[in-house]
């Protein structure tokens, strides 16, 4: 994607882990050195409703939200149903491979392969996370941030197999480490 910000839309059911994907993906571009702007929606908090988590993301200092999505993320057919026309041209659908997303560049994950539905969004985490050219260790350092709250110095999900062949991303800047007003990786901020 050749463009100066990108928008990543996560849908799905409440209750899927949006939240929890959201706040990583979030933490783990910032301590990358990109500026965010985050925005949140829940038809319901009950298990079922459809939610969103989007973030906003680019070099520079983000102000508003933005119409077009150039990744959606979608945890259940509703989604890509409901952003369907919300889709830029050049957008990446990432979905589970038994979801319909004809028409569209899709990225089929078979998270039902890969562990338990509670880890799907770890998965999706790993998989966003590859097509930005994000570094594992930054976000490793994520996940241990936050769920090692929980359950000190364990690794949930051995998220190492989630995470695709290295990639040089689909959203790279070759820029965003030559710039002095940006931290490098792994930069501690929150």
């Amino acid at each position: 994607m050749s463009v100066l910000t990108v928008n990543m839309v996560m849908g799905g059911e409440a209750g899927q882990g949006l939240v929890t994907v959201g706040q990583l993906l979030a933490k783990s571009l910032v301590r990358s050195g990109y500026e965010i702007l985050v925005t949140q929606s829940y038809m319901s908090r009950i298990r079922g409703g459809h939610n969103t988590f989007t973030i906003r993301v680019g070099l520079d200092p983000i102000h508003a939200p933005q119409e077009a999505v150039h990744l959606l993320v979608a945890f259940n057919q509703e989604t890509i149903e409901l952003h369907r026309e919300e889709l830029a041209p050049d957008a990446i659908v990432v979905a589970d491979v038994s979801l319909g997303c004809e028409g569209h560049a899709c990225l089929g994950v078979p998270f039902q392969q890969l562990g338990q539905a509670r880890y799907h969004n770890v998965a999706a985490l790993g998989v966003v996370g590859a097509l930005l050219g994000l570094e594992q260790g930054v976000l490793f350092g994520a996940v241990e941030w936050l769920f090692g709250k929980k359950k000190p110095g364990k690794r949930p999900g051995r998220m190492e197999r989630f995470w695709t062949q290295p990639t040089a991303g689909v959203w790279t800047n070759p820029e965003r480490h030559s710039d002095s007003r940006r931290p490098g990786n792994g930069h501690n901020g929150s």
